[in-house]
């Protein structure tokens, strides 16, 4: 197996595991056992847990942040490009929003989400032309509804009149 693919692996499988369990609930010994690998073969390409959590996390924002840019490209006026965004986060969000659920357990992990998600309300906040406390309550409201599966069409339209 080539060395990009191995590692493409072990970072799928680290993202599996971290959905369901959590960063605290996922060990190095839990990716390898679930590979069917040795410890060593992940330590080959990552520092440690954090080290791949946050290239998880890295690749998880630059997917996201691209996915938005192709929903808005060509997009006017802020109803049409929120409705944008929140499709991006009903097709793709959960997966995103589901890495960050149990992550308020360590400092260093909070700092590197909280870095993230400062860079997707930029970027959201650039698009619609909103300060980013207005941004931040929409992409609250919109990650709420997503985790909760409960945002409809609907839901889509009365929160763009907001905007």
């Amino acid at each position: 197996m080539k060395t990009k693919d191995s590692k493409e692996r072990i970072m799928k499988t680290g993202e599996g595991l971290f959905s369901e369990f959590g960063f605290s609930g996922v060990s190095m010994s839990d990716i390898a056992k679930r590979m069917g690998i040795t410890k060593a073969a992940i330590y080959f390409h990552f520092k440690g847990k954090k080290d791949l959590y946050f290239r998880i996390l890295d690749r998880e924002f630059q997917e996201l942040k691209e996915k938005i840019k192709k929903e808005t490209s060509g997009l006017k006026g802020k109803r049409s490009i929120l409705r944008g965004i929140i499709n991006v986060y009903l097709k793709s969000g959960r997966k995103n929003l589901i890495l960050g659920k149990y992550l308020r357990t360590e400092k260093e992990i909070e700092k590197k989400i909280r870095q993230i998600s400062e860079k997707v309300e930029s970027l959201i906040s650039k698009l619609l032309h909103l300060p980013r406390p207005k941004t931040s309550l929409f992409l609250g409201l919109i990650e709420a509804s997503v985790l909760k599966g409960s945002i409809s069409k609907k839901d889509i339209l009365k929160i763009s009149k907001y905007v």
